[in-house]
């Protein structure tokens, strides 16, 4: 930012005086004359409702402040806990890992020179306003200007398997969206919305969230449009104080960081998965059993499908009452305490191959022959989980997204030995769900990316708009499809993570 240039316009006529001079680290420049004139058309008095074309950043702030009722107070304290964070954080080391020292005359920069130490409320306080007499926005609650720059590499599944890459994270979602020109800070919320519907989730589901912002108020209106600082929300990090060129590697170092507290969470990642396949069957009129061991986990598997159709009938998604469609859902404590009448048994536990096999062989040992076995998996090979089995033709691959119930998608995944019957009461069960398929053939370590490519495609062939072109996975024709195909792409299988716990299963009895 300091060595941003400076420039000059040049003259509409030869010969003529030089034109206007700009700095380019920060504002309008070589302005629109119709942006001026719509400009001067507005009054003194009008609010943050009105469209405002030529603001300054700072200006913009002071709108967003004004249509959302935040205070000076609420600014000084917001931008005060981005200074204490971002210090502890430092002071941690938190840092030390992502930066790389930049050498100057009298030294090297080891860290970031916006947090300060000091910072206090009162001192906070004495700050004039900077963009109006009467406003919210000082120099303390906006971010310095700073140099920096950040390395990220985004990479196709392809090149991480030749170029043997460590992910950090997957990008499954994007999304643009536009405000008037004077609240141009609201933009992450409208935007955060769209991407989060694309991908099936809401923020509640989010871990981390970070926000990218250059003024204190500008936050405070996203978080709280966003409702990031509810109860639900585990993660929040909004740093005023640090400079913004490594924000989405340090969510992705985050990300890393987790690995073994993700491993942790695997098993209540798929407890949620299996909650939300009982709840779509069940709200689809099927009788439901979940297998659950202990008491403590039976009745919160219970309640997590009773949260689940609370929300949905308050969305108008569901047919029945709440009360009724979980009157159809039980649960037992062992898989030999399934109903051996079932007709569907889809297994939910971690990726774990052994646990899955160890799972669906003692299903298969209690159930009827005529019984189709499912493993939501995504990850282990359908195939060699099929090889452990008695009855493999009755076996095949179901994999759900989350969350499942506002997911529009089951991945089928084919066995060779999968029977074509199988196939077809696979396809019956997923459209009377209300969902849409894709039949794939199983290949080894097909999944980690072909969630991207389902969720990335109508299975119609149709392309969503403003979303990516991926190529759907190869696979048998589809009953109702004949003659299409769709070719897979090579992966490395992701490893499995081990998770001991109870078994899982959700059995939609006939």
């Amino acid at each position: 930012m300091t060595r941003a240039p400076w420039v000059m316009a040049k003259p509409g006529t030869p010969w003529a005086k030089p034109g206007e001079v700009h700095d380019t680290s920060l504002g309008w420049r070589f302005t629109n004359p119709r942006f001026t004139a719509a400009d001067r058309s507005v009054t003194a008095d009008a609010g943050p409702e009105t469209a405002k074309v030529t603001l300054s950043m700072g200006e913009t702030a002071e709108e967003v402040a004004a249509l959302d009722g935040i205070t000076r107070a609420d600014s000084d304290a917001f931008a005060l806990r981005s200074h204490q964070r971002a210090v502890a954080a430092q002071e941690a080391g938190r840092f030390d890992r992502e930066i790389v020292p930049v050498r100057v005359k009298d030294g090297e920069v080891t860290r970031d020179e916006g947090p300060r130490p000091g910072t206090t409320l009162e001192k906070l306080g004495t700050l004039r306003t900077i963009f109006r007499p009467d406003g919210i926005v000082t120099a303390g609650s906006s971010s310095p200007l700073s140099d920096g720059a950040a390395a990220l590499v985004v990479a196709s599944a392809a090149a991480v398997e030749r170029y043997e890459l460590t992910p950090r994270a997957r990008i499954i979602a994007s999304a643009s969206a536009g405000v008037q020109p004077n609240l141009m800070g609201l933009g992450p919320a409208p935007a955060t919305e769209k991407a989060l519907a694309r991908a099936g989730l809401e923020s509640g589901d989010l871990d981390a969230v970070e926000l990218n912002e250059a003024f204190a108020a500008q936050a405070l209106a996203v978080i709280r449009r966003l409702k990031l600082d509810g109860e639900g929300q585990r993660r929040r990090r909004c740093h005023r104080a640090r400079s913004s060129p490594r924000l989405l590697r340090r969510t992705g170092r985050r990300a890393s960081r987790r690995g073994a507290r993700a491993a942790s969470r695997d098993r209540t990642r798929c407890r949620m998965r299996g909650a939300g396949i009982a709840q779509s069957f069940a709200a689809a009129g099927s009788s439901v059993t979940v297998v659950e061991s202990g008491e403590q986990a039976a009745a919160a598997a219970l309640d997590r499908v009773a949260t689940g159709l609370k929300r949905a009938a308050e969305r108008g998604r569901l047919g029945s009452p709440a009360e009724e469609v979980l009157g159809r859902v039980s649960v037992v404590g062992s898989v030999d305490e399934l109903p051996p009448t079932s007709v569907l048994v889809v297994e939910a536990v971690p990726e774990d191959a052994s646990l899955k096999t160890l799972l669906l062989a003692a299903a298969e040992r209690v159930l009827s022959p005529a019984t189709v076995l499912a493993s939501n998996t995504s990850s282990p090979s359908v195939t060699d989980l099929a090889s452990a089995l008695s009855r493999p033709g009755r076996f095949l691959g179901m994999h759900f997204f989350n969350p499942v119930p506002a997911s529009e998608l089951i991945e089928i995944v084919v066995a060779p030995e999968t029977e074509d019957e199988t196939v077809r009461l696979a396809l019956a069960w997923t459209h009377a769900l209300g969902k849409k398929d894709v039949v794939v053939k199983d290949s080894p370590g097909f999944a980690s990316s072909r969630l991207g490519v389902a969720l990335g495609r109508r299975t119609d062939g149709h392309r969503r708009r403003h979303e990516p072109r991926l190529q759907a996975p190869h696979g048998p024709a589809a009953p109702d499809r004949p003659g299409r195909t769709r070719r897979a792409p090579r992966h490395r299988r992701a490893p499995a993570r081990h998770t001991r716990g109870a078994l899982r299963a959700a059995a939609a009895a006939a």
